[in-house]
């Protein structure tokens, strides 16, 4: 399993947006659009559950070490 930062999933959703506009600009296909919005939706809403957990990495979270959540 590959544990990602806050970090990277910030980039996630930047990178993933970006392409997202792009395609839609040039009115490429709407499912490879739509997937790009997903994962950037999806990259965003870790990033801010993240941030607002005050976490860094969600390996505590993922072990359970961590009862507050």
């Amino acid at each position: 399993m590959l544990i990602a930062d806050k970090r990277d999933y910030r980039r996630g959703y930047e990178k993933h947006y970006q392409s997202y506009k792009r395609l839609k600009s040039q009115n490429a296909d709407i499912n490879s659009r739509r997937l790009l919005l997903v994962y950037s939706v999806e990259c965003g809403l870790k990033y801010k559950l993240l941030d607002k957990w005050n976490e860094e990495n969600p390996l505590k979270i993922l072990e359970g070490s961590d009862k507050k959540r």
